[in-house]
């Protein structure tokens, strides 16, 4: 699940990237969450979920949808400002992110080697964002806004791991959605608005569809399983970036940011591993 999860927010940030070079990213934003919301209460109702939606009240459903909605903001920033590839492989450190909180909150008992594995992934970040390194404006603000978007990924798995499993996993997506949608009306008021052309519509209708494929996805990984042995999954959206990046835009990294992707990805590779080989997570 988290494979096809990766798959889809792939194919959602080309589409954004896209529409972003024509829309600000408020109206990019307000108007992929309506076509998401739309698809996401079709599902809900066909299968019942809306019936359900008492079960929302909790704690834990408000949490994840303030996560949800610092990411989404932060991510159609990122992807309005910087390079697709670089982007998503800051993002990306967010199982990082999530390793080390669980780590701080006590729900998992860190190790020497997980200890390393984190180190090269957060060097790799390093290595992407190449702080100090002369590069234009915009692009920095880019991958800043990424850094924050992968905070923001890890507070929303953490949230979304202390969520009941008698909560429709549709219900989650679809109300972290309906709060997207109000930031986005509020990012449009302030940015103003474009008359929308039909393939800027077709843009922002396909990536609607792959965000909420993608959301009930990343849900339906992240619930009644440890987020350790599930977030390392998340690395393979950096290969679908990098395809699709040059496929779309001829986007290529430079060395210093390829060599930090691959540190990335291989910090979640030794992530994964050493939690099939060890058992350290706490009941």
């Amino acid at each position: 699940m988290m494979l096809c999860a990766m798959g889809g927010y792939a194919l959602n940030d080309t589409f954004v990237k896209l529409a972003t070079q024509q829309l600000p990213p408020g109206q990019v934003l307000l108007v992929r969450s309506v076509f998401a919301l739309a698809i996401l209460l079709l599902i809900a109702h066909a299968t019942g979920d809306l019936r359900r939606a008492r079960s929302l009240r909790q704690l834990a459903v408000a949490l994840r949808c303030l996560w949800e909605v610092a990411a989404a903001v932060t991510s159609v920033l990122a992807l309005s400002l910087a390079p697709q590839v670089t982007a998503t492989a800051i993002m990306m450190s967010a199982p990082v992110l999530t390793g080390l909180a669980s780590y701080a909150l006590g729900s998992e008992t860190p190790d020497g080697r997980r200890t390393v594995a984190t180190l090269v992934g957060l060097g790799g970040v390093l290595l992407v964002m190449q702080p100090g390194f002369a590069m234009p404006s915009s692009a920095g603000w880019g991958l800043a806004y990424a850094a924050l978007c992968a905070g923001s990924l890890a507070g929303r798995d953490l949230a979304t791991r202390s969520i009941p499993t008698d909560v429709p996993s549709s219900m989650i997506a679809a109300v972290a959605t309906l709060a997207t949608c109000v930031v986005g009306a509020v990012m449009c008021a302030a940015q103003g608005w474009r008359t929308l052309q039909l393939a800027e519509t077709a843009l922002l209708g396909l990536a609607a569809v792959c965000a909420a494929f993608a959301g009930l996805a990343l849900v339906a990984a992240c619930r009644d399983v440890a987020l350790s042995v599930v977030a390392p999954f998340r690395f393979s959206l950096v290969v679908w970036a990098t395809l699709l990046g040059y496929l779309f835009s001829g986007e290529k990294p430079d060395l210093l940011s390829a060599l930090g992707i691959l540190s990335i990805c291989a910090a979640g590779l030794l992530l994964l591993r050493f939690n099939r080989t060890s058992s350290t997570i706490r009941p």
